[in-house]
């Protein structure tokens, strides 16, 4: 899944409110309270940043990726064929 991270004070929820579940000692994530999907991760290790699910933007193309995370446990058969920096 493609996530673009954010500073929490430049989000803005236009309507609704998304219903908040903490998955682990140190991360909530939120959903969609009608349809269940995915809108955010917050964790605790850096409580000034929001992610959130590429596919939850009606617009994404001003998201351009600028960095591959978590590239030591990505499968053996997913190439990474850019130039952006990658974070174990």
């Amino acid at each position: 899944m493609t996530f673009a991270e954010f500073e929490k004070d430049a989000l803005t929820i236009l309507r609704g409110s998304p219903k908040e579940y903490q998955s682990s000692k140190k991360v909530t994530r939120t959903f969609c309270e009608a349809c269940g999907s995915p809108l955010s991760y917050m964790s605790t290790d850096y409580p000034d940043k929001v992610e959130m699910p590429v596919g939850a933007f009606d617009n994404p193309e001003p998201l351009a990726p600028q960095v591959h995370i978590w590239t030591s446990r990505k499968p053996s058969w997913l190439l990474i064929c850019d130039h952006l920096p990658q974070r174990d």
